[in-house]
């Protein structure tokens, strides 16, 4: 029998560590790898090997073939039993190597998925900025269109603009002509309508003209003197003139409130007869001069303070050469409205004056005449300043019919556009 060869030289040499179990395995299996056949006595004692054992002892009879089998076998179950545990071991490290490359498979198909949800968002975003890159171009070439048309009707504008202003410097030239023209005809009237018309039984008619006249007065001297920026918004003189406006406006209520008719008529023919005496004492001669000296005396009163309330808004002052003209033309217009209440009084109608309702108001073409070369208003336009109130009249001059309903005599003087600056 030839000796068996060296145990496990027929399998593959191992690489990788072993693990405890298997380390613990064949540390208690006892078998020692390293032994050879020629270690093997004849009685099937094992002898360690050395140099000094020089022939193996000669197994009992009958023991020889058998024995070395039955130790073959062994060392082939041994090894056949590292085999199984190496085949484990290898089973191991596969299924770690399959479970780390399906680790890595789903890592790498998440990685493909990013991937291609970066390219789709990298796609659009260059879509994206094509787009607007192709708007802006579209943007910039309308804007250059645009400042084309706009420089175009710019200087349009300028063209039409500098002919308006020609034709308005034209128009401006042509309004100061005709106002020194009316402001000529106007001294002229007023010089040829100074003394009142005077009569002891008052028609309408009569009470038309003188209205007129005044009116016409009024106008002509606030042409004349009323004409510069003056300080139109002082407060302490739009006060007193609020102050006066007030007084008159609750005289006109309470005299208008008078219910008995018979005591207003009474009332009325006390003042026909007081105005008579009045008259008739002027006309005295003896009493004439002093009568004229106290009118005189009254009437400068009376001018200076209407003087106080006006002058801030007149266009002269005391050191004006047309000063002296603009006192007496002021007390012409006093002596006209004085001698017309005189007229007034010497009947026994009641006329009054009114003002109508608060402005800016709706105008009322029944009660209202615009400004004389102010076109006619519509129907639902707005009044924003009386220039002159209206008149009306109840009753006769002999004192009848008092009870009976109001008359225009004269409407209310408006004007329904703004208020300029000469």
């Amino acid at each position: 029998m030839e000796p068996r060869a060296e145990t496990g030289s027929h399998l593959p040499e191992r690489t990788d560590p072993l693990t405890p179990g298997q380390e613990g395995f064949l540390a208690g299996s006892n078998v020692d790898t390293d032994i050879k056949m020629e270690d093997v006595s004849d009685a099937g004692a094992m002898r360690p090997p050395g140099p000094e054992a020089e022939r193996p002892p000669v197994p009992p009879r009958g023991y020889g073939c058998e024995g070395a089998r039955l130790d073959g076998n062994c060392k082939h179950l041994e090894d056949l039993k590292r085999h199984i545990e190496n085949g484990q071991v290898l089973q191991l490290q596969l299924d770690r190597m399959r479970e780390e490359c399906n680790v890595l498979r789903r890592e790498n198909n998440r990685l493909g998925e990013l991937v291609e949800d970066k390219r789709a968002t990298i796609s659009s975003i260059s879509s994206n900025a094509s787009r607007e890159r192709v708007a802006k171009e579209s943007l910039a070439r309308q804007l250059e269109v645009t400042k084309t048309n706009m420089s175009r009707q710019l200087e349009a504008a300028q063209t039409s603009l500098a002919t308006s202003r020609s034709q308005l410097e034209h128009a401006e030239a042509e309004k100061n002509e005709f106002r020194r023209k009316w402001k000529q005809s106007a001294k002229e009237l007023g010089q040829l309508t100074r003394t009142p018309q005077s009569a002891s039984q008052v028609t309408d008619s009569d009470l038309d003209k003188w209205a007129s006249q005044l009116r016409t007065a009024i106008r002509d001297f606030a042409i004349r003197y009323f004409e510069s920026d003056g300080p139109f918004l002082n407060f302490q003189e739009r006060f007193e003139m609020a102050q006066g406006a007030a007084g008159f406006k609750l005289m006109r209520e309470t005299t208008a409130a008078a219910k008995d008719v018979e005591g207003y008529r009474k009332f009325k023919a006390w003042v026909v007869s007081t105005t008579k005496l009045f008259v008739e004492l002027d006309e005295i001669e003896g009493e004439k001069e002093a009568m004229e000296k106290a009118s005189k005396a009254a009437m400068q009163r009376l001018a200076k303070e209407i003087l106080g309330i006006i002058g801030p808004f007149a266009k002269v002052d005391s050191g004006a050469e047309n000063y002296g003209d603009f006192l007496r033309e002021m007390e012409g217009v006093l002596e006209r409205a004085i001698a017309m209440d005189r007229d007034i009084c010497r009947q026994a109608a009641d006329v009054t004056w009114r003002f109508g309702p608060d402005v800016p108001c709706q105008f009322d073409a029944a009660t209202m005449a615009v400004e004389r070369g102010e076109m006619a208003p519509s129907a639902d336009s707005a009044v924003i300043m009386v220039i002159a109130p209206a008149m009306y009249k109840k009753g006769r001059s002999n004192g009848d019919d008092l009870e009976k309903p109001r008359q225009l005599i004269l409407p209310m003087e408006v004007t329904c556009r703004p208020v300029e600056n000469a």
